[in-house]
């Protein structure tokens, strides 16, 4: 039950981010109840097998999603980029020492920067604070990131997701950087 409501979460997050990435009209209530239902489907089959960084990026973007379909302000939680890159090398900061006390931790180091990433790229992104192209290669950073420890930890369809996302990211990136650039 619990693999299949992994990969029920897996497809619904890949139709919705095709959705952004792809569509130019996208609409952003179909977008979060998009990412909402996913979300809360990934949260519940990570959590069974206590693949805590899936927990916590899908129950941040879940949370999210919920606010925003709630039509509820979150330009107080937003800050821009100065703060987004003072708590980033904070976060890595924090991995690399633990890196250095415990070498074998690398992977989930990793993984938890890339959560942080997710997060950090979904708010900013949902509060306007974040262009377009600048989430989409967010994005694709954080999916690669996560791939190593995923695999590990045998959370295949979160992996497949994060596969097929940091694909679909990229494709997006560049076609939103095309697009700025066709006058170029």
């Amino acid at each position: 039950m619990m693999v299949t409501l992994g990969w029920v979460g897996t497809i619904l997050y890949i139709v919705n981010h095709a959705y952004l990435s792809l569509y130019s009209q996208w609409r952003r209530d179909v977008y979060y109840l998009g990412n909402l239902l996913a979300a809360s489907a990934l949260v519940v089959s990570s959590s069974a097998i206590q693949s805590w960084q899936a927990v916590a990026i899908n129950g941040f973007w879940a949370i999210i999603s919920l606010l925003m379909l709630a039509s509820v302000s979150l330009r107080a939680l937003a800050f821009g980029s100065r703060r987004a890159q003072v708590l980033m090398s904070g976060v890595i900061a924090i991995a690399a020492v633990a890196v250095i006390k415990s070498p074998d931790q690398l992977w989930n180091a990793l993984n938890w920067i890339a959560a942080v990433i997710f997060a950090l790229a979904y708010l900013m992104f949902c509060t306007d604070k974040m262009r377009p192209r600048h989430y989409q290669l967010a994005n694709m950073i954080a999916a690669l990131m996560t791939l190593p420890s995923l695999w590990q930890q045998q959370n295949y369809s979160v992996f497949c997701l994060e596969v097929t996302w940091a694909g679909l990211s990229a494709w997006a990136a560049y076609k939103k950087y095309t697009e700025a650039h066709i006058v170029d």
